[in-house]
């Protein structure tokens, strides 16, 4: 994991009240495994008696053959919904599961692993067994640990990096590292590809967003609208296969699921000019904005020029 201010002084909180922020970022052990819970509440709820409700869940770090990603990626199931837990100021005391009892536990289902399951359990503060992967059917005990459940303040929480290139690797795409504010007129350098075309046939570029901040991130994705003369359709890698996303990017933008930090949301970008043969240009833009923060945004550009 990147590095974050784990709060460790609980009571010092208590003392020196934070200024609040909408939802509270977890992260957590147990056994070779671990990863992230995102819950609502803010950072001072830390310190009390608090219900947290779970709004994700990440897998950073596995010895088990699991795929690392998030519950919002489809890498872990909740089809058990309303799952969170109870806090005394400390650690967990109870988790829970609407589909259960109260002091239940709180589980999220392997992806392509349909019966196994992370069963989150108190650490050893609270009253329950430990945290465990089970299998559903079998009731069989792969893995057995104490949780270990620290509340974080991230370094960085809300840092999109988009970037644009004609190949659908990120790695041959340009504007990594590279960042604008999403103001149309401020001049971005290298953030910005030319894209030849011929009239009446599809041309194809790409578009990818990197996570840079220090927890998992999702993003809000907007592009240009087509017009008379340049048709234009966006698909979305949903890390199986391509889905039409071209409605909701040319309105108010797409919005991705959460990606790891350094994960990629890719896009690709079909455009058909329709010039009668005459030369023409036109210059698709991709906003990309944190959805932890949406004053925090990147943009990039193709410029497509319709030779005769």
């Amino acid at each position: 994991m990147k590095n974050t201010s784990i709060i460790l002084a609980l009571a010092a909180l208590v003392i020196t009240t934070l200024p609040a922020k909408a939802d509270v970022w977890w992260e957590w052990y147990f056994a070779s495994e671990a990863g992230y819970f995102l819950t609502d509440g803010d950072i001072n709820d830390v310190v009390v008696d608090h219900a947290f409700t779970i709004k994700d869940i990440a897998l950073t770090q596995t010895t088990l053959g699991f795929t690392a990603g998030t519950a919002s990626q489809r890498r872990l199931i909740i089809n058990q919904p309303n799952l969170g837990f109870q806090w005394n100021g400390t650690h967990a005391t109870e988790f829970s599961r609407a589909s259960g009892a109260y002091t239940n536990g709180a589980n999220a289902f392997v992806e392509g692993h349909e019966h196994i399951f992370f069963g989150f359990q108190p650490n050893s503060g609270g009253n329950i067994g430990d945290s465990k992967v089970r299998h559903a059917k079998d009731n069989i005990t792969y893995v057995s640990a104490t949780l270990i459940l620290i509340p974080i303040i991230p370094d960085v929480e809300a840092r999109p990096d988009a970037m644009v290139g004609k190949t659908i690797s990120p790695a041959g795409q340009i504007g990594k590292d590279v960042y604008s504010p999403g103001n149309e007129f401020v001049p971005i350098a290298n953030q910005k590809v030319t894209v030849r075309a011929r009239d009446k046939r599809n041309t194809k570029f790409y578009y990818s967003v990197n996570s840079d901040a220090d927890v998992p991130e999702g993003f809000r994705v907007a592009g240009t609208r087509k017009n008379r003369q340049f048709a234009v359709k966006y698909r979305f890698w949903t890390g199986k296969a391509w889905t039409n996303v071209t409605g909701a990017m040319s309105r108010n933008g797409f919005t991705t699921p959460r990606y790891l930090p350094g994960e990629n949301a890719r896009i690709q970008v079909k455009v058909k000019p329709n010039t009668d043969g005459k030369r023409r240009a036109r210059t698709f833009r991709c906003l990309a904005t944190s959805r932890a923060d949406g004053a925090i945004s990147d943009l990039v550009k193709a410029k497509v020029k319709v030779k005769p």
